[in-house]
């Protein structure tokens, strides 16, 4: 697993697939934000780590990709669309503002995309993805219902953003105190906790200065 203090790796801390992939942005509050998903192929690496394809898979459609420039960057684009949606949908959620109509709508509309890629199975018992609808753009319909399950979930009321002030992750708090601040403790946690501890000792030094 990679740590969020990297710069160019995935990391699956939020809980449900959607709000990992909303994630895919390091650094988004600053003036410096990392995009993670750089182009097709880094999706489909996404999409590897997140279990949604088999590596075999993943080079196959890489290999496509290469073959169809366009057709792969419009998909990347439309990727990026849905995280952004999704971002704005659960952080508003996280801190309690409310969900703009035109987000709601749009959320409907790729939901409705997502369902349509889906058949019952023969037994008419479980849903499945259709095999003919394995195109570049496979990997964001199990996102899209990831997403509107969480909505549908007991878990939407735990949907937190990071504390961190240059994170802002998105994570469900399964902690026994509903208390957790951090994407990941080791990272964000400790990395604020040492923020804070140089800020109260420049403070001191500079008290101490003023004394003098």
């Amino acid at each position: 697993m990679v740590m969020p203090g990297s710069e160019t790796d995935f990391e699956f801390s939020g809980g449900n697939l959607a709000l990992d992939f909303a994630n895919t942005v390091n650094r988004r509050p600053t003036k410096t934000p990392v995009e993670l998903l750089m182009n097709y192929p880094s999706l489909l690496d996404w999409a590897c780590e997140a279990k949604l394809i088999s590596q075999t898979a993943g080079r196959e459609l890489k290999q496509r990709a290469l073959r169809n420039r366009a057709q792969s960057q419009a998909v990347l684009k439309t990727a990026i669309r849905i995280r952004e949606m999704l971002f704005a949908i659960f952080s508003a959620i996280a801190t309690e503002k409310e969900i703009s109509p035109g987000l709601i709508r749009e959320l409907a509309r790729w939901t409705s995309e997502a369902f349509s890629h889906l058949a019952l199975s023969p037994n008419h018992q479980t849903w499945q993805w259709k095999p003919q609808n394995r195109q570049f753009n496979f990997v964001l319909w199990p996102v899209i219902l990831a997403a509107v399950e969480l909505l549908r979930s007991r878990d939407v009321a735990q949907v937190t953003q990071c504390e961190a002030r240059d994170c802002d992750w998105l994570f469900i708090d399964r902690s026994r105190k509903k208390n957790r601040r951090w994407c990941d403790m080791k990272v964000c946690g400790n990395r604020e906790k040492a923020r804070r501890f140089n800020a109260r000792k420049r403070k001191g030094k500079a008290t101490k200065s003023r004394l003098d």
